[in-house]
């Protein structure tokens, strides 16, 4: 039987997102992406210094992927009968999964989980799976509501209102648990 342990939980309000507009890091990023990045970023620092990233598996869980992406590519492809192909590429559910992988270097498994009212039995497997074959696990969870939709979201979805606009990133650790008649390895 396996057991983990979570090491710290960490959330960022969108509102309060700080970005570095001369840098390039987040030029064509989302709202998720830089909050997702940023977090995780401060929270890998607190796994040992000998740890391999392969290791690390991640559950990125989310209602609506990237909402403002989603209908800026379609706003686009109707005005301009042409497709913008990083509009598209933001727009998928795992674009901020890979985003924050390829910025932070993640090497292990990485799973982008949107399962709505089953969300969290949808991330509660996943990170069982997940720690099968690693020895930590990151669970992100974003979703990020555009002023001009808040309201139906909000009324829609109101169930899970409260994630909206806000960026929250959980750290666990597996516990090795020697079940009885077992060798010691």
């Amino acid at each position: 039987m396996i057991t983990y342990e979570l090491i710290k939980e960490m959330q960022l309000k969108h509102a309060d997102i700080v970005v570095d507009e001369t840098s390039p890091r987040y030029r064509r990023a989302t709202t998720n992406m830089i909050a997702t990045t940023q977090l995780c970023e401060d929270i890998l620092k607190l796994l040992p210094e000998n740890f391999s990233k392969d290791s690390l598996g991640v559950v990125y869980a989310t209602e609506f992927g990237e909402i403002t992406s989603s209908a800026d590519y379609l706003l686009h492809l109707k005005r301009d009968k042409m497709s913008k192909p990083i509009l598209f590429q933001n727009s998928l559910h795992n674009s901020t999964l890979g985003f924050t992988s390829i910025e932070l270097k993640l090497t292990g498994p990485c799973i982008t989980v949107s399962a709505g009212k089953k969300m969290n039995e949808g991330i509660l497997h996943t990170v069982n799976a997940l720690f099968v074959i690693c020895d930590y696990v990151l669970i992100c969870r974003s979703d990020s509501v555009p002023k001009s939709h808040a309201a139906y979201y909000n009324y829609s979805f109101a169930d899970v209102a409260e994630n909206f606009n806000k960026t929250t990133v959980q750290l666990y650790k597996k516990n090795q648990i020697q079940m009885p008649n077992q060798r010691a390895l």
